[in-house]
């Protein structure tokens, strides 16, 4: 199991020129320490709406902070609400309560694969992430990978899909039709890729490319002691 400090040595030698980051480890993490090493290094903590450090734990209570339940959470990318996506995710296991709800990875690579009569439309299209107030933020859905400049998909649990009106001329705009069957698409092509399950263990840690993967909360019902901490980074 690695310590703090030595998580975070990992952390820096890691490729960041490329995409689809994905690596597992067991980690003693502190929190504290954390943060305090990191800023000897280039490695950016990036603020939620909940600081630097995100705990995702259900409160017992209905909510609309999907970081406050433990019940099923659909495919979605995190930092919706950001114009600049956070580009690296890290989740931190403090507590697998029951260990019945696992987290699910999907590759949008693969996704996108599967849609190559339906990219012309889906391109045009971009997802509204719905806020735990109810702001709005708009995200083109086919995005560049900063690094890399291949396609990914970035996408929302508690979202809509509509036309990028402010990029793309009226003319040119898809029709509802158009749009309605595109999505039908993209979701039977999410629901049917590859998936990566992980069943959480106490000081698992996971760091994921936020722009290429998906990832959603696969659950068998309500756990008020699960407990992860997500942190998002750039670099």
């Amino acid at each position: 199991m690695l310590s703090t400090l030595e998580f975070i040595a990992q952390l820096e030698r890691l490729d960041y020129n490329r995409s689809g980051i994905f690596e597992r480890f067991q980690v003693n993490l502190n929190i504290g320490e954390f943060f305090t090493f990191l800023k000897n290094t280039d490695i950016n903590p990036i603020a939620s709406h909940d600081g630097m450090l995100s705990i995702v734990k259900d409160s017992g209570e209905l909510t609309t902070d999907y970081s406050k339940q433990s019940l099923n959470f659909d495919f979605h990318t995190d930092g919706l609400y950001y114009k600049n996506i956070p580009p690296l995710v890290i989740l931190y296991c403090a507590n697998p309560g029951y260990g019945s709800t696992n987290t699910l990875f999907a590759d949008s690579f693969d996704i996108i694969d599967q849609l190559d009569d339906y990219l012309t439309t889906l391109q045009k299209l971009g997802v509204v992430y719905v806020g735990r107030d109810g702001t709005q933020y708009f995200s083109r859905l086919i995005q560049q990978h900063p690094r890399t400049n291949e396609k990914c998909l970035v996408f929302g649990s508690r979202a809509f899909l509509r036309p990028d009106i402010e990029s793309i001329p009226v003319n040119n705009l898809p029709s509802i039709r158009e749009i309605c069957n595109a999505g039908k698409q993209l979701l039977g092509a999410i629901d049917t890729c590859h998936k990566i399950a992980h069943k959480w263990q106490t000081n698992d840690l996971i760091v994921f490319d936020n722009i290429r993967y998906l990832h959603a909360r696969a659950s068998e019902g309500q756990d008020t002691n699960r407990e992860l901490f997500r942190i998002w980074l750039s670099k």
